[in-house]
């Protein structure tokens, strides 16, 4: 077994760099080739349409340097008419920006910003993150509404059930606590892992209350929301399901179950109940993305746990 870290995670996710500056594109290589990822350049706007619509990239990140179309006017191009809403865009500006320019780029559908000089780890994390959210958000598009092996609810049905939960909190003056919880060393092998997944979800529906609500978010990732409890509480739920079930388990068993945990902002979750998945073109509207992002910190806070042993992690609120 092994937890997969975060170069196995990058690999054979494509990042598209649409620069005009050749000493850019070295630089990106140069930081994102050795952690796995594959760079495709488009030095122009139409080549950037082709490679975004040939292949559909993990992240794009477009540079303020390209000579025949703004920034914002890419970003909000390849939105409406190439990439589906799941793709971040980045964007790279070697100048310091003031507050206007910063807001056309968020409004035209950027979703974060890096800055000259070039940070490698800081680059190299915030793409992973955007790749995890991402992820979520395009198996959340897919509206599923039950995994057929376990029974537990998928993504889709998930960010409905949470805006109503949000909504519910927000009038109520409720606190609702997210875990994401797995074994701490998910199985390679997809039998083992089916089985991990069997225990896992046997935990959950066992050892947590009717007004619990649980869907996958990764192979071996399950989300448990909790309304009216706080991050204490969700602690000792962690600890409650780790101490009951997972001794005595035979040669083949995760060692132990880690979790990150993070308590939700409910005034986005409410938003994100009332607009639902569906929104124009089958896309993510944005606040169910906001939703999203913070189960994906929580997601975050798992690896990180995963990757020092086991245990539990608080993540750091987007």
């Amino acid at each position: 077994m092994t937890t997969g870290g975060g170069k196995a995670a990058s690999q054979r996710a494509p990042i598209l760099l649409a620069s005009g500056r050749s000493w850019l594109v070295s630089s990106m290589r140069a930081v994102l080739e050795p952690e796995g990822y594959g760079l495709r350049h488009a030095a122009s706007v139409a080549t950037a349409r082709h490679e975004a619509a040939v292949q559909t990239p993990a992240v794009v990140i477009i540079d303020e340097g390209l000579p025949d179309c703004s920034l914002p006017e890419l970003c909000s191009d390849l939105l409406k008419h190439v990439l589906p809403r799941s793709v971040p865009i980045l964007v790279y500006s070697a100048a310091i920006w003031d507050e206007a320019e910063e807001a056309d780029a968020l409004r035209a559908g950027a979703w974060d910003i890096i800055r000259e000089p070039i940070r490698s780890r800081l680059l190299v994390e915030k793409l992973r993150r955007l790749i995890q959210i991402g992820r979520l958000i395009g198996a959340a598009e897919n509206d599923a509404r039950t995994d057929d092996d376990t029974g537990t609810m998928a993504l889709g049905g998930f960010v409905n059930v949470l805006g109503v939960l949000g909504s519910l909190a927000s009038r109520q003056k409720a606190t609702i606590g997210c875990a994401v919880i797995g074994p701490t060393e998910p199985a390679v092998d997809r039998e083992l892992l089916a089985e991990q997944r069997s225990w896992t979800a046997e935990l959950v529906h066992r050892h947590t209350r009717g007004s619990d609500v649980a869907a996958w978010i990764g192979e071996a990732d399950l989300a448990i929301v909790t309304y009216d409890t706080t991050i204490a509480g969700i602690k000792s739920l962690i600890r409650r399901l780790s101490s009951t079930e997972w001794a005595g388990r035979t040669a083949t068993d995760p060692d132990g179950l880690s979790a990150g945990t993070i308590e939700l902002d409910l005034q986005g979750l409410a938003v994100a109940g009332r607009s639902g998945m569906n929104g124009p073109a089958g896309r993510a509207p944005r606040e169910s993305v906001a939703a999203l992002v913070q189960i994906a910190e929580a997601q975050t806070a798992l690896r990180s746990a995963r990757e020092a042993g086991g245990g539990v992690r608080a993540a750091t609120a987007p």
